[in-house]
């Protein structure tokens, strides 16, 4: 999926009242619009004609959140930095302190989310943003999606623990999934528990974090505690479920796979998931259920995945 990881932090149709004129409050819209719509291409020619017919208008923060957030819907590093390069040259002493938190954080993510840990690194730790839950997590995702998720687990465990938030949780959690270390998994376990308990009830309630434990337990090898967590969910989806028959898969037990992918069938919960039917072929062929698997194989026909061009369906089955 693309990568624009969705926060408190690029929310500028929210904020676009603070722009100082008329006329730019108009492009900051104009621009939201277009993200709004995913044409950030179109968004990005929005702010090049905003800077170059238009000197009398002077870009606010508001502005430089637009054009980043485009680019990194992009993934276009080059485009990135032209406009990281315009921000530094026009950088006013005047910006408030959270606008400059807010685009410094912007600009890890993209930096991040283009592959470019040294230069995201460069610009966290200059501007001291270790401290805040926003650019924190903004890194952490930027270290998972780039393999590094040791460098995230320790993002986590040395923000203080009254900024950690729900999704400094989730990533953590993904980041040690991806390690597999259960002694890892067991840590966060115990800081969760340290938690009050007002804020383990709010937390409970949360799908994300909830599916991000039972896939981090699943692939720590913790199958136990990964039912448990299940268990005690009021009210599972989809992604759940899978997050349960992967790990089962994981840890050698695809009868149990297979009962799940059952179950999502019987009760007309499967839809178009991809992942599921791949997760059952794999159960059905490890157990050597040729019957099971022809039953798959018609139930992807009638989902609609158009899965004769689908490499990964193909190769499952």
């Amino acid at each position: 999926s693309i990568i624009v990881w969705r926060h408190n932090l690029i929310n500028p149709i929210t904020q676009i009242s603070t722009s100082h004129s008329q006329e730019l409050y108009n492009w900051n819209v104009a621009m939201t619009q277009s993200n709004k719509r995913k044409t950030p291409k179109n968004t990005l020619a929005l702010f090049d004609k905003l800077i170059t017919q238009h000197p009398d208008i002077t870009p606010d923060f508001i502005t430089y959140l637009l054009a980043l957030s485009a680019c990194i819907r992009l993934g276009n590093l080059d485009e990135g930095k032209r406009i990281h390069e315009y921000i530094r040259q026009r950088w006013s002493t005047t910006v408030e302190k959270n606008e400059e938190i807010k685009i410094h954080t912007c600009l890890v993510q993209l930096y991040a989310t283009c592959g470019d840990l040294k230069t995201a690194e460069e610009i966290f730790y200059k501007e001291h943003l270790n401290q805040h839950a926003i650019p924190v997590n903004t890194l952490m995702k930027g270290y998972v999606i780039n393999n590094r998720a040791d460098l995230a687990v320790q993002l986590a465990e040395r923000l203080p623990k009254n900024e950690r938030n729900i999704v400094t949780f989730v990533l953590w959690a993904n980041a040690i999934a991806q390690i597999g270390d259960i002694q890892m998994a067991d840590r966060i376990h115990r800081e969760l528990n340290t938690l009050s308990s007002s804020i383990r009830a709010f937390f409970a309630h949360d799908r994300r974090l909830i599916n991000a434990l039972i896939d981090m337990d699943g692939k720590c090898g913790n199958v136990i505690r990964m039912e448990e967590t299940f268990k005690n969910m009021k009210q599972p989806d989809v992604i759940s479920y899978t997050a349960m028959a992967k790990s089962y898969i994981v840890n050698n037990l695809p009868v149990k796979a297979l009962a799940i992918y059952d179950h999502l069938k019987h009760t007309n919960q499967i839809g178009c998931d991809e992942v599921i039917y791949l997760v059952a072929s794999n159960a059905a062929g490890k157990l050597g259920l040729l019957y099971h698997a022809r039953s798959i194989h018609n139930d992807i026909i009638s989902s609609g995945i158009p899965y004769e061009t689908n490499e990964k369906i193909l190769n499952t089955l």
